[in-house]
């Protein structure tokens, strides 16, 4: 097994995969064990019917044929079977039990602590009556009844005993890999599930998930190769036009409209850089590098920078975005990334409002955005933070919200989305 990892029964804890098999276990047995006994003991009660019906019937039809071949001189009699003839020829005292029984079989008569099986019949004007006493047979018959009711209850018991240790043992090494498992460390390589498990189907398990572990370390490779290929790639053309702007700037430091463009772009450039930066450092983030403390970010300045960046927007389509912050609000947070999500909201705001202002404000920690823009439908609305969602006329790539989503996660930020004609759509970020 896996070092480190604790494998001895807990009393208050099992595995539902065991849990489950011993329920059922547990049900079908004793299901079974009471069908058992209950069969058992009705055939028991039907072959010894059907014996003492045999024996009296027997003796029956015997003492009909002698009655009617000549009247018998002396009717059988011992100490289990009795026989009385109810005739004007026979004086011989008959019980009273007996007397006011109609001619058939009787089961089970009771006289005198004592149990008897009774066959009765006419013969012409007489009435034959034979008494099969059967008290040591109904002893032995309860106390059959006892063992059966007894073997009904410890039998399965002991089953399930046997059982139940058996199934844990073969419950255990799934319970082990499972175990195992969960204590692998994402962050850490080549790392794989021990394959010393006893049997074919457990060792497949194993293998099947270090088949997937491995497949999945190749997909992570692949992509940590990809952002920092992009990376590397991304900064020499930024560099280059960051670089040109500040050329131009001294070459047209008289133009002041130039400059102001070429700032702008200086801006975007830098932008651009730092949302590379930011993004990558999510891709890259683990549970190690991520829980570092943040300085304090100011809520007001990044939307006024952000504001500013989407302020020429907002001229062309002839739009107000009103910024009225009740307080300022500072963040424990990489400013970037709260610049990445302020940024796609406003650009939300933006693409999707249809006339009107756009209102930005925040109270307490409490940050909104609200726009009079396209209704998002409530069905919309439950996937508009999936990757890769687009709604009706979008237009977009399905990642801004989604990008949000995941900054906001990772900082335990709450982002709300709602949606309505008269209210129209606003966005929350509570801090």
């Amino acid at each position: 097994m896996g070092s480190g990892i604790d494998l001895r029964p807990r009393m208050n804890f099992k595995p539902d995969l065991y849990a489950r098999i011993v329920v059922v276990l547990v049900l079908t047995v004793s299901a079974g064990s009471m069908i058992f006994v209950f069969a058992l003991n009705e055939l028991n009660n039907r072959l010894e019917q059907t014996l003492l019906n045999a024996l009296v019937g027997h003796e029956l039809e015997e003492v009909i044929q002698s009655y009617e071949n000549g009247e018998p001189t002396q009717l059988p009699h011992s100490a289990v079977l009795q026989v009385y003839l109810l005739s004007q020829t026979h004086q011989r005292e008959i019980p009273s039990f007996l007397i006011d029984l109609p001619p058939r079989i009787h089961k089970k008569v009771e006289y005198e602590s004592k149990t008897y099986h009774v066959a009765v019949a006419d013969i012409a004007d007489d009435r034959l009556f034979i008494a099969c006493d059967i008290s040591e047979i109904k002893k032995y018959e309860q106390g059959f009844t006892f063992v059966l009711i007894i073997a009904g209850i410890v039998g399965p018991f002991l089953v399930l005993t046997i059982a139940i240790r058996y199934i844990y043992r073969v419950v255990k090494p799934v319970s082990a890999i499972a175990q195992e498992v969960s204590a692998l460390n994402p962050d850490q390589r080549s790392i794989r599930v021990a394959g010393n498990y006893k049997g074919r189907e457990v060792k497949q398990i194993a293998g099947a998930i270090n088949q997937y572990i491995e497949r999945l370390e190749g997909f992570v490779e692949r992509e940590q190769m990809f952002t920092t290929a992009a990376s590397h790639e991304l900064r020499t053309p930024i560099t280059i036009i960051r670089t040109s702007v500040e050329l131009a700037k001294k070459i047209n430091s008289q133009a002041s409209g130039t400059i102001e463009y070429l700032q702008r772009i200086d801006r975007a450039a830098g932008k651009t850089e730092d949302i590379i930066e930011g993004l990558l450092f999510l891709a890259r983030e683990t549970h190690e590098t991520f829980d570092q403390d943040f300085a304090p970010v100011s809520v007001y300045s990044v939307v006024s920078a952000t504001l500013d960046e989407f302020s020429y927007l907002s001229e062309q389509d002839n739009f107000e975005l009103v910024f009225d912050p009740a307080n300022d609000l500072c963040v424990n947070a990489n400013a970037t990334h709260l610049a990445i999500v302020i940024g796609n909201l406003i650009r939300n705001a933006l693409d999707h409002s249809l006339a009107g202002a756009i209102k930005i404000s925040f109270v307490d920690n409490v940050f909104s955005i609200h726009n009079a823009g396209d209704v998002i439908t409530s069905e919309d609305l439950a996937h508009v933070f999936e990757r890769g969602f687009q709604g009706a006329d979008s237009g977009s790539h399905g990642l801004g919200l989604y990008i949000c989503k995941n900054i906001c996660d990772r900082y335990n930020w709450n982002i709300q989305l709602s949606s309505s004609p008269m209210a129209g759509t606003c966005a929350e970020i509570h801090f």
